[in-house]
């Protein structure tokens, strides 16, 4: 019995590993491709004749052919987002094999000289390129912030020896090995580092660059790509990049899964950081985990119907900081679930935002209600006293079309005279008219004076720009019934200054100008201004009878 399971072992398993071992198979390349492979590497192409190469070459078998595509199945989830990364910073796709090299596509592998990733960062250099790790995350794990601190690295090497094969072979030795080594062989050339007589490299280092060679040799096979079925690993796995969904500390990574319909299995492998297979236990922080895009997309789906989440409009008067407070969430927090603020420098009402937690009491129901009755306040009807457009309506009252179409269903785009059409009128009136003759826009600003009774004049301008805003008299905007809202108690309007045109004569300097204008020079030269002078008619009698609408000083006289 005892020779028999021997001979079974041997027929089923050592004969098939040795025929595997001994099965030398060429590589199915063009020695264009080859050619290109070592270029991208800046080898030169006389190394195709070297006794080293041809050995590589010689040396690969099904077995390895075979390992090469289990590795990178292995690595199908991180290839799209490394060869993104690579491709974007300028470096070779060839350094992709680099890291199958370096860690067989597992991204939290470990050595026994403390390496770990997919890149194997050593600890001192992960520090250096600011890889942090703590009791809960690892950032050498992590495989797109350690690609980004790979390809800084790698670029720096490239800076140093200015050859790709150098900064790769200095990126397994390190850079102080690698220059001696140039430094005793008196060249650079690939061919004598290799040497294994005079031993200027590591063994380790010499197998590593061969290995690179050859990983990006079969990566072009196109038999073992037919014989095995693999198209869909060399198309870069589908392209399912992994892109970042945010939750709150504290959770495991199982529950995460139950919670956004996600297999643990899968979750696990695309997070290798948490190094405690949980996120850090602070509960008013967000952390990420990374997913590819179509899982992702679904987790999306099942966070916003969850109730963990909800819709906040912004209001007038909300900023970001207001917001937090209120819902007692950090602003890191909102920024990292709202990515479209970045684009805004100011929040605009309206704008919806995603807040985690649930809304209180008595937000609930009231966001929508209370955004509807701002602007159901502001709805009035318009009756046009000539034939107009759609256009120009839009452009009168600031209404985008789209809007006008809306508040008025079956609307064309020609408008006839008397025909009423619904439009939304801005309540907060600017008080900004624009100079056609100097081109520049002239402010009212208000004035220092301490009187509470403004001039009629003052008052007479005041409500011709108002009329000016929105051209039409107040006997053709009526109000509907339920916008109608009680009278608001008359306020005194501010006084009104206008621009002028100033001839500077000979010798004035801006301290002149600003005391004949009761001004500060500060005021003069306020930046975006177009001396832009403030007048005050009981200060400055020989300008009181002055024409108002005039823009101009009186000419004066030049002196000779």
């Amino acid at each position: 019995m005892h020779l028999l399971k021997i001979l079974l072992f041997s027929i089923f398993v050592l004969y098939p590993a040795l025929s595997l071992h001994g099965d030398t198979q060429t590589i199915h390349i063009s020695p264009q491709k080859e050619i290109e492979i070592l270029k991208s590497l800046d080898i030169d192409p006389s190394f195709r004749e070297d006794i080293h190469y041809i050995q590589t070459k010689e040396n690969i078998n099904k077995l390895k052919k075979l390992f090469f595509l289990k590795t990178l199945k292995r690595g199908s989830i991180f290839i799209p987002n490394l060869h993104a990364l690579l491709d974007e910073a300028d470096i070779p796709d060839t350094f992709l094999y680099m890291a199958m090299v370096e860690s067989k596509f597992l991204a939290d592998s470990k050595s026994h000289k403390h390496a770990a990733g997919l890149w194997q960062f050593m600890p001192a250099t992960a520090r250096e390129y600011k890889l942090s790790r703590t009791r809960h995350i690892d950032e050498r794990l992590d495989p797109i912030k350690s690609t980004e601190a790979a390809i800084e690295y790698l670029k720096y090497l490239h800076r140093r020896f200015h050859k790709w094969y150098l900064a790769a072979m200095a990126y397994n030795c390190g850079e102080t090995r690698l220059a001696q080594a140039i430094k005793k062989a008196g060249t650079d050339n690939l061919a004598v580092l290799l040497d294994e007589d005079e031993g200027y490299l590591p063994k380790e280092t010499r197998d590593y660059i061969q290995r690179i060679i050859v990983a990006a040799l079969l990566a072009h096979d196109k038999n073992i790509i037919k014989q095995n079925n693999s198209n869909h690993l060399f198309g870069y796995c589908s392209n399912k990049k992994l892109i970042k969904l945010y939750f709150k500390g504290g959770q495991s990574l199982q529950t995460i899964a139950v919670k956004i319909g996600v297999p643990y299995q899968k979750l696990r492998a695309c997070n290798p950081q948490l190094i405690k297979k949980r996120l850090p236990p602070n509960s008013n922080k967000l952390y990420y985990l990374y997913l590819p895009e179509d899982l992702a997309q679904k987790a999306k789906k099942r966070i916003a119907t969850s109730g963990e989440t909800f819709i906040y409009h912004v209001q007038p008067n909300d900023t970001l900081f207001l917001i937090s407070k209120r819902f007692n969430v950090k602003m890191s927090a909102l920024k990292a679930l709202n990515p479209h603020l970045s684009k805004y420098k100011v929040l605009k009402i309206g704008m919806p935002l995603t807040i985690l937690g649930k809304p209180p009491q008595d937000q609930k129901g009231s966001q929508k209600s209370s955004s509807a009755n701002i602007l159901k306040n502001r709805i009035v009807t318009y009756t046009p006293e000539a034939n107009t457009t759609l256009f120009a309506l839009s452009k009168k009252f600031n209404n985008k079309v789209a809007l006008l179409k809306k508040l008025n269903p079956g609307i064309t785009e020609k408008i006839h005279k008397g025909q009423k059409i619904k439009v939304v009128r801005d309540l907060n009136i600017s008080t900004t008219e624009h100079n056609i003759t100097k081109g520049f826009k002239t402010a009212l600003i208000a004035s220092k004076d301490n009187s509470s009774t403004p001039s009629t004049s003052t008052q007479t301008v005041q409500k011709e720009q108002n009329n000016r805003r929105f051209e039409t008299p107040a006997a053709n905007v009526a109000p509907t019934p339920k916008s109608t809202l009680p009278e608001a108690s008359p306020q005194p309007a501010p006084p009104v200054y206008r621009s002028y045109t100033h001839r500077l004569e000979q010798n004035e300097t801006f301290a002149s100008i600003a005391a004949e204008f009761n001004l500060t020079v500060k005021d003069l030269l306020k930046a975006g201004n177009v001396m832009i002078f403030k007048i005050k008619n009981e200060q400055n009698p020989d300008r009181k009878n002055e024409d108002r609408n005039s823009t101009h000083l009186p000419e004066a006289k030049k002196k000779p």
